[in-house]
């Protein structure tokens, strides 16, 4: 949507585009980076001044997936001395002047103080251009022609798409503060109407079509462990221009391999064991080349064992039964109990416990009938085998607190 609004005069609108609302508030504060070659062949290295903008290492700790156009609303010059200035609080990645000459002040690994809205900041790479929002003709051929090659270089090198989901204005940039509002927390309308987007955008892919195109990975592919399963799910993976072609998936130990579509972006791997901690390399794949991340470790849990010593002892409609806890949780903590009872040799309706406790009073039992019990742990894989049935006991009405009936728990049998 375009923004009309009265002109500013010139020293109003460089005092607010170079104090550039970067929410440093936010920002962690670090040590100046050391750099002294720039990312871009053809650029020119003048460093910012380290208190304008935050070292990082991108994309390990945050990715970068999108470019933000800005203009100066003055000439270059004016933007290499204020983002030297250290009063600013102000940056940009790279600076275009009209004749096209390109000086970079900020490591395309670090976040420059641009956007006006902190998120956007840590996503995005900002590059300002000479020259003023709302004066026509004021961006020349030169100036559009080399930054669109540094654009198809940055899109190539870190995999943004080269479209206008990612290749945004700063009048784009939403306010953090102020839901519906845009432009970053200052209101910014730059690069302007007069900012000619669709010649832009035009010498932009023109310029990448001749460059390589390798898939991204985007931060942290994660496994999430299971019932002697792991979920493998990651980011798709970023491109330029080429679409992913496929994924390559390998687990350790035990060089497990799935191969994927370049669409999918998450398996699951079946039939795991336990207790044992497995990583995961998740490769993207296009014509270009490949790149790589490695989960998390995840280590699979199956239900616990059974647990031991089952006894019973009657009461009146009711059993109290204990046991001893399984010797082996599965991995995954007990949560609760199983406890089924055995009428006559048939088993009846279980009754589940979510406690950890090992008794449980059991109601609801006919008196004068003969029960057994059997116990099975529940852990966040589910109930595990079930205990060897209890001793034999009878409640009765005759039966109360304190003078509760039971027998011994049956014998194994001889050794043959």
């Amino acid at each position: 949507m375009r923004i009309t609004i009265p002109r500013p005069n010139r020293i109003m609108l460089l005092a607010l585009t170079l104090t550039v609302a970067a929410l440093t508030a936010d920002a962690p504060t670090y040590a100046a980076a050391v750099t002294t070659t720039p990312d871009y062949w053809n650029a020119t290295w003048i460093p910012a001044n380290p208190a304008n903008f935050t070292v990082a290492d991108r994309p390990h700790d945050y990715p970068v997936d999108m470019v933000v156009i800005h203009d100066i609303e003055g000439t270059a010059q004016s933007a290499i001395n204020a983002f030297q200035d250290p009063n600013r609080q102000a940056s940009a990645h790279y600076v275009v002047s009209k004749t096209g000459a390109i000086t970079q002040m900020v490591a395309e690994k670090d976040i420059a103080w641009h956007a006006g809205n902190w998120d956007y900041n840590t996503r995005a790479i900002g590059i300002e251009h000479e020259g003023y929002a709302y004066i026509p003709y004021t961006y020349t051929v030169n100036e559009y022609k080399w930054s669109a090659r540094l654009l198809a270089s940055i899109c190539s090198r870190w995999g943004v798409p080269l479209d206008r989901n990612h290749v945004i204005g700063h009048y784009q940039v939403p306010d953090p503060y102020n839901p519906g509002l845009y432009g970053g927390s200052s209101h910014h309308t730059d690069p302007g109407p007069y900012w000619d987007w669709v010649y832009y955008m035009n010498v932009a892919r023109q310029e990448a079509a001749i460059l390589p195109s390798p898939p991204h990975m985007v931060l942290t592919a994660v496994a999430t462990a299971g019932n002697l399963t792991a979920a493998v799910t990651w980011p798709a993976a970023r491109t330029c221009r080429t679409p992913i072609a496929s994924y390559h998936v390998v687990g350790q130990p035990g060089n497990i391999v799935r191969d994927l579509p370049g669409n999918v972006t998450t398996t699951t791997f079946a039939g795991l064991q336990a207790h044992v901690a497995y990583t995961f390399t998740v490769t993207a794949k296009n014509s270009y080349g490949q790149d790589s991340l490695t989960t998390n470790a995840a280590t699979p849990y199956t239900v616990p064992s059974a647990p031991s010593n089952a006894i019973a002892t009657a009461g009146n409609g009711s059993a109290v039964v204990t046991w001893t806890a399984p010797s082996d949780n599965g991995g995954r903590p007990v949560i609760g109990y199983r406890v089924t009872p055995i009428l006559n040799g048939t088993a009846q309706p279980a009754r589940t416990f979510y406690l950890t406790s090992t008794m449980e009073v059991v109601s609801g039992l006919t008196n004068d009938s003969s029960y057994t019990f059997v116990v099975a742990a529940i852990n966040m894989g589910g109930a595990g085998a079930s205990s060897t049935p209890s001793n034999s006991v009878t409640p009765s009405s005759t039966l109360h607190p304190g003078a509760a009936q039971s027998s011994p728990a049956p014998s194994p049998p001889p050794r043959t």
